[in-house]
């Protein structure tokens, strides 16, 4: 609809292609019920940060579509996507945990840079990988250089914080202080915390290991036993 709405007005609009950075992460340290729980977090982000004649949708995995219909000038998608990317940087507490997501984001602007959906999809893809490629957190245009979201902290992970405001009214603020104290030292637990989960894995995979190793060890001592 959105092509053939374009075409006829020889009018343009963006397709973006958004990716969660490091999302497996989630996946691999809390589980996939509470990633099912984060990806739906991102997704009424995503859907709160645009249009209404605008659509989101789930691409796979933790890909995400985003069609940014009449689009006036190609800028314009650039400022949406740090919107987005800003959206899903607000810290959220899920099940006792501080989730602050990061994403990179390739951007593809009909007719511009294609005619057809799998042409702008797979060059919003290219860009899209380009961006995590250099950084994550950033936004590329097909054929342009990635570039970095002002005001955000451009570092990978899905368990990242935004920086402490910085200048001197924020400094001499002892509130301010306050939170961003509390704040670091709530990051340093769920750290903490995250350590002690995969020592305790590796704890588990040790003695796995160590029992399978004793299973064949007895096995190997009787040449009748099948192995």
């Amino acid at each position: 609809q959105a092509l053939a709405n374009a075409a006829r007005h020889d009018a343009r609009f963006a397709l973006l292609f958004l990716d969660l950075d490091d999302f497996k992460q989630v996946n691999d340290a809390y589980g996939h019920a509470f990633g099912d729980r984060v990806l739906r977090l991102v997704a009424d982000r995503l859907v709160s940060a645009v249009r209404r004649v605008d659509t989101v949708s789930r691409h796979g995995g933790d890909e995400f579509l985003v069609l940014l219909a009449e689009l006036t000038e190609p800028g314009d998608a650039q400022t949406v996507a740090e919107k987005l990317i800003e959206a899903l940087g607000a810290p959220a507490e899920l099940d006792g945990h501080v989730v602050s997501l990061t994403a990179s984001v390739g951007i593809a602007i009909f007719p511009d840079d294609g005619d057809d959906f799998d042409t702008l999809a797979g060059r919003a893809d290219a860009a899209m990988y380009e961006t995590k490629r250099r950084r994550a957190g950033g936004i590329a245009f097909h054929g342009k250089a990635p570039v970095a979201v002002p005001g955000l902290a451009a570092q990978p992970g899905a368990a990242t914080h935004r920086p402490a405001r910085k200048g001197a009214g924020a400094a001499a603020d002892p509130e301010r202080r306050l939170v961003d104290l509390r704040e670091a030292n709530e990051h340093l637990v769920l750290a903490v915390l995250s350590a002690r989960d995969l020592q305790t894995a590796a704890e588990q995979a040790r003695q796995r290991h160590a029992a399978f190793l004793a299973a064949v060890a007895d096995e190997l001592r009787n040449p009748m036993a099948p192995i």
